[in-house]
Order: C-alpha cells, then structure tokens, then sequence
C-alpha cells in the first residue's frame, strides 16, 4: 500500500489487475490506494474454478461487486477464454448476465485470447474469429464496451467509439493507443457528446524530439511467431546524464540521469512493423526479454 500512495503523491494512477481471490478486508485497504481495477471474471462455472483455478467462484464475485459498490474507481472485467474450457458462446453469455444483472452496461468486458502453456499445450490458441463473434454477442445482449485481448491486428473490437455519432474516438494495435476523436475537454470532436474516456497524466521526460547526435549504438529487437511484444531494460552506466532514442513508427527520446534505469513494454504497432530500435550511446545498457502476451490493455 505504500508504494500506491507515494505514486499518487507523484501524480501517477495506481491500476491493480487480478485474478481477485481476496477478501472483503484486502480489498478495502486496496480501495483506498487503486485507481483502476482490473478483474478477471474467468468462469460462471463453479465447477470450472474448482477443478482449474483451484479455487471458489463465489469469492470473486463477491470481490467485483464490492469494488463497483464503492462507485469511485474505474472497474473493468476481463474473462480469458480458453480453448476447449470456455470458449463457447453459452460462456461468454454468463458473464455477460451477471454483469448486466450485478454491475451495469458500462463497465467494459475483455474477451482475452489464451496461449497453450505449463500443463495445458495440447489445445490451439483461442480461435480470433470466435472471440469477434462472442464480442457481437455481448454487445448485442447489452454490454456497451467489449474489447478483444491479445489480438494484434486492426479490428473495431480494439477500439472506442462515439456511441452518439459513431465518430473514432481511440484507436488501438495490441498495446498501443491513439487518441483520435476527443478534444481537451474529454468530449467528441465531432458531435461534442461527453465521452467515456478519461486522460490519465502523462510521464514526463519522453519527449519527440529526434535531433540527438549520440546514435553511436544500435539495439534492436525482431517481432516474430506470436511474440509481438518485449520488456525492456536500460540503465545508464556512466557518470554523466545519456539520451536513449526509442524508434518504431516515430522516434521517442528517454533521457537517463547518471546510474539511472527505465524499465517498459514495447509492443508492434502496426502489421507491417518488424520490431523496435534503439539508439543509444556505448555508456548505456540494453537488454530485451521477448513477451508472448499481455492479457488486455487498460480503457
């Protein structure tokens, strides 16, 4: 908890995402540092959490229900769909009632697309053209924001828009978001209607101004298969202040103080993209940890 107030005094959002086995007591203390909860709603079956999760359904419901009674945090709810367990529409349309009937239409639902890992290989990834058509059906029944997780291709269900005129509000590739249809304000540059966006602060530091003269050193990383994002890791080793250029489709410059390390996430941007560059000087360390998946990102 502490390190969730010295992030507020800092000006940042404190986003909590879980699987939420808690209790009620965890979860008020939670309340008083967490900005934006995360939940992942993996079943409507008891039976599934008993013989997969390892754990009880009714815990986690009542989790989530007490999160949105607090009526102050953004709350969003993602249910992974794994094949062969829960990858029918009949699932899909479960959480879609309890959300309806215990939360409301506004809380947005991600529909996350699962990779075959540890004990569980034997099944394909989660079919894309299934979760698209889940995703219709939870709009139809109601659900007013339903995302697609894990899918890196352009498609509606990765953005937002304009209830009121259609308009594009955000659009996103796997991790990345663009802010295209909403003024300062937070409303539809088209048709001026509030929108369920709301800006988060923005690190400060990373600017676009390319004009460095340090790219002395080359790092890279290659998308490739199904990995389309990677941790990275760079630390300024020597004792006067460097500037890392980070380049996919435009050039960010990170500035690194004397000992200092950043750590972050780049994901492909584009289905053309090949990967991601970094220009930096001989004095900074560089190293890449490829990402297979990144559940969902945060609207």
């Amino acid at each position: 908890m502490r390190y969730g107030s010295l992030g507020r005094q800092q000006g940042l959002l404190n986003l909590y995402k879980s699987a939420f086995y808690i209790g009620p007591e965890a979860i008020d203390e939670l309340h008083e540092v967490i900005d934006i909860f995360s939940l992942s709603l993996k079943s409507m079956d008891p039976d599934f959490y008993r013989r997969v999760a390892k754990g009880r359904l009714e815990p986690v419901l009542e989790g989530i229900k007490q999160v949105y009674a607090y009526g102050t945090h953004h709350l969003e709810i993602s249910n992974l769909v794994v094949t062969g367990m829960n990858d029918s529409l009949k699932e899909v349309e479960k959480v879609v009632n309890w959300m309806l009937k215990e939360l409301d239409d506004e809380v947005p639902l991600h529909l996350v697309r699962f990779h075959p890992d540890y004990k569980y290989t034997h099944v394909e990834r989660t079919n894309i053209e299934f979760l698209k058509k889940a995703r219709l059906r939870a709009l139809e029944m109601g659900i007013k924001h339903c995302y697609l997780g894990n899918v890196y291709e352009e498609h509606e269900g990765l953005n937002t828009s304009c209830r009121h005129c259609g308009n594009l509000l955000v659009q996103r590739f796997g991790l990345q978001t663009k802010v295209l249809g909403i003024n300062s304000d937070q409303l539809c540059s088209r048709c001026g209607k509030p929108t369920p966006i709301t800006f988060a602060p923005l690190k400060k530091g990373i600017t676009n101004d390319p004009g460095l003269e340090n790219r002395e050193k080359q790092s890279s990383f290659s998308w490739h298969q199904d990995i389309n994002a990677c941790h990275v890791v760079i630390e300024n080793k020597s004792l006067e202040s460097q500037k890392v250029i980070c380049r996919q489709d435009a050039e960010k410059v990170i500035p690194l103080e004397p000992g200092e390390q950043w750590r972050f996430i780049c994901s492909r941007q584009s289905q053309t993209e090949t990967g991601v560059e970094l220009w930096h000087s001989p004095d900074v360390q560089v190293h890449f940890a490829e990402v297979l998946d990144r559940a969902h990102y945060p609207v």
